[in-house]
């Protein structure tokens, strides 16, 4: 395959995997990350208790700004969706 090789999947963000990316991340992996810049991974803890699922119905628009802003604050759309309501039922 050349560098340029694309496979028929991607990142969830939508990235093609190439070959060129997969040799850039074994790069990185290879020099190696500092640990303090990785963001946690799972759910937040919650100290209020057990979280219960609520499903919801929205409209695509909605639910695209939702992925966008939890993208650009490296969180989830769940707690973008939990601070939203909180923040209209003024509750901490």
């Amino acid at each position: 395959m050349n560098k340029e090789t694309e496979y028929d999947y991607g990142t969830s963000g939508g990235i093609k995997i190439t070959e060129e990316l997969i040799e850039k991340y074994v790069r990185e992996a290879e020099e190696g990350y500092d640990i303090s810049e990785l963001k946690p991974l799972g759910r937040p803890l919650n100290v209020d208790g057990v979280l219960e699922v609520v499903p919801v119905r929205m409209e695509e628009g909605m639910r695209i700004a939702i992925r966008e802003r939890a993208i650009k604050d490296g969180t989830t759309g769940s707690d973008i969706i939990r601070k939203a309501v909180k923040a209209f039922l003024h509750i901490s």
